[in-house]
């Protein structure tokens, strides 16, 4: 016992001299390069341009790497959470696929949804809460699919109306309200309560945008099940059959049992007896042959 205390207490002195070399390598690295960003404006007032251009340099690489620990992490966050939200570029919708005209109303309605996501993300990049990012994270990767099929399906757009009209813009709307709760930093009752029941809220939002995809493509759905549904009767009527999965048996013909070895009854036809003369005879397992 005396030996793991004397080995944790070595290591958390350990620890505490890193910590203090690292802080204190750090303020003389950005001090230092604070003192030669100094020299560089003295040296362009003294006219030594060159001397003073290759300080000034010097001082802004010691001043961005000593104090990297303050901004490094907050800027590698923000670029991890970047990658994961793509943002939508507003487009105009073409034509659509029976080659009618977009309606002033399909691309009005496309523009705001376009505009509510991006909002979305830029929300998304500057909350802390862990949990609520999680889940907007779901949420805004079900929107940016539907916003690219609508995209190429201007047709569909009247289909997203609930989706575009309601919870998306509920989605940001809560969203941007929790964000002004974290920012006045009150831990009140009431506030905690609130940013509790919004999360709860939109728990369920992810399910919500899911049905609201299959509601648009589900025409294309029924369409697929149509052509396969006539493939498969023209291979039927061609005498082909599909092979069920996992199986080598084909799927339209059920497996046949073998028959009891007491009913086999098969016929060996021999060309011809010892007198030249054709004949025949029923052999059955137990080897009692029948003329």
């Amino acid at each position: 016992m005396v030996k793991e205390s004397r080995i944790f207490m070595w290591d958390f002195i350990k620890k505490v001299f890193r910590d203090i070399c690292s802080a204190a390598l750090d303020f003389f690295l950005f001090t230092t390069g604070f003192v030669l960003c100094i020299g560089f404006v003295g040296g362009l007032f003294a006219g030594k341009f060159l001397p003073a251009i290759i300080m000034g340099l010097i001082g802004l690489v010691l001043c961005i790497f000593g104090s990297r620990k303050l901004w490094l992490p907050k800027w590698q966050e923000s670029q991890a959470k970047a990658k994961a939200l793509p943002s939508v570029k507003p487009a105009t919708l073409s034509e659509t696929s029976e080659g009618n005209t977009v309606s002033d109303f399909a691309q009005e309605s496309y523009e705001k949804a376009v505009a509510d996501y991006n909002s979305l993300n830029e929300i998304i990049r500057q909350l802390s809460d862990k949990e609520l990012i999680g889940q907007l994270e779901k949420m805004q990767a079900i929107a940016f699919k539907m916003l690219n099929y609508m995209k190429y399906h201007p047709e569909k757009v009247a289909l997203a109306d609930q989706f575009i009209n309601y919870y998306q813009d509920r989605a940001l709307s809560l969203s941007q309200q929790f964000l002004e709760f974290e920012e006045m930093n009150l831990n009140t009752p009431e506030i905690n309560q609130l940013k509790a029941k919004t999360k709860i809220t939109l728990e369920s939002f992810d399910e919500a945008y899911e049905a609201q995809f299959s509601r648009m493509v589900s025409d294309k759905i029924m369409e697929m099940e149509s052509e396969l549904q006539v493939a498969r009767q023209i291979m039927s009527d061609a005498g082909i059959s599909n092979k069920a999965p996992h199986s080598s048996q084909p799927a339209d013909i059920p497996r046949e049992e073998p028959a009891d070895s007491d009913s086999l009854d098969f016929r060996i036809d021999r060309p011809f007896d010892a007198c030249g003369k054709k004949q025949g005879c029923h052999v059955r397992p137990r080897g009692r042959f029948q003329k």
